[in-house]
């Protein structure tokens, strides 16, 4: 994961390429983990804290996705799909959860979770919450399926860039791309391959 990788480990560090800045500066509230994208959502600083941030500098935050409605449209699939994956590594993988690491990681500083809430907030430290999206019926298959779709998509959701609604966090590594494809069944040593499950933006 272009940071937080397998257990935690970084997998990336730099900001994603071409994908607008994260501004190291005091925060703001984002879309949090697990909410409802809004259209010029802001991206926030790496190191933005929950606590520095009110209702006010929240809404005059001035690094933003750009209010445009199909950007707006893409980055709330690209954060639910970063939700769904997220909901789906506390299901056990004989249940249909994903066979990879995440929350193995004793790292205080920068873990799994961190890494999500990068990706849908642009800080490590608004934290996403397990919302419960994945469905455990007993059903293997249809857990499978749903976690495997999720994990797809958010993959291809760190390709796009930041401005036009992708992930608002690092870059995704060779190790991160071997680290999705694990998590989707595949062999650890293989990088994932995007797949078009998320509509890039169209050329200008």
């Amino acid at each position: 994961k272009g940071g937080g990788g397998k257990g935690g480990e970084g997998k990336g560090g730099k900001g994603k390429s071409g994908k607008g800045a994260k501004g190291d500066a005091k925060g703001e509230r984002a879309s949090r983990g697990g909410e409802q994208a809004k259209v010029a959502d802001p991206i926030l600083g790496s190191y933005t804290l929950p606590a520095t941030v009110s209702e006010e500098d929240y809404d005059s935050w001035p690094v933003r996705v750009p209010d445009l409605p199909d950007v707006a449209k893409r980055e709330k699939i690209c954060i639910q799909a970063y939700q769904n994956s997220f909901d789906c590594h506390f299901i056990p993988v004989a249940y249909g959860g994903p066979p990879c690491t995440c929350f193995e990681s004793q790292d205080l500083e920068f873990t799994c979770n961190n890494w999500y809430a990068m990706q849908m907030t642009g800080s490590r430290y608004f934290l996403p919450n397990n919302t419960k999206s994945a469905p455990i019926t007993g059903n293997y298959a249809e857990t499978t399926e749903f976690c495997n779709k999720a994990f797809q998509m958010a993959f291809d959701c760190m390709a796009i860039p930041m401005a036009d609604g992708g992930g608002k966090g690092d870059d995704c590594t060779e190790d991160c791309e071997k680290w999705y494809n694990e998590c989707m069944g595949g062999d650890k040593s293989t990088p994932a391959q995007h797949k078009g499950t998320v509509a890039w933006p169209e050329a200008p």
